[in-house]
């Protein structure tokens, strides 16, 4: 299970986000996202989707996401997960987002049902 973001850093719209254990909490086995426009929510669920065994094109999404100076941190039950073996996690995890939608649902031209 994944249990925290510890450090998100040059990826999407994070400059430098740090986990605070006095301002957070650890994840729950189901978490909802939300939040305001352009708050990382989208950034925040890719990463969490590039961890899953259900994304389609992990090298591509990778591309998408994290660049040279990119830093990532996510702590799991199973040890750490960082921008360079995130690629090679394929946790058993669901993330309900557009990229999970595009890949199997409906990709806006047509339906894509697994």
């Amino acid at each position: 299970m994944l249990n925290q973001f510890q450090k998100i850093k040059n990826v999407g719209c994070y400059e430098e986000y740090q986990f605070d254990a006095k301002l957070l909490k650890p994840f729950n086995s189901v978490n909802i996202l939300y939040g305001n426009y352009g708050s990382g929510k989208t950034t925040f669920s890719n990463l969490l989707f590039l961890s899953s065994k259900h994304c389609k094109d992990k090298p591509q999404l990778l591309a998408e996401l994290i660049d040279t100076d990119s830093e990532l941190e996510i702590i799991s039950d199973t040890g750490k997960i960082t921008h360079k073996n995130i690629v090679e996690k394929n946790l058993d995890l669901y993330v309900f987002n557009s990229k999970f939608i595009a890949d199997h649902v409906y990709n806006g031209t047509m339906a894509n049902i697994d």
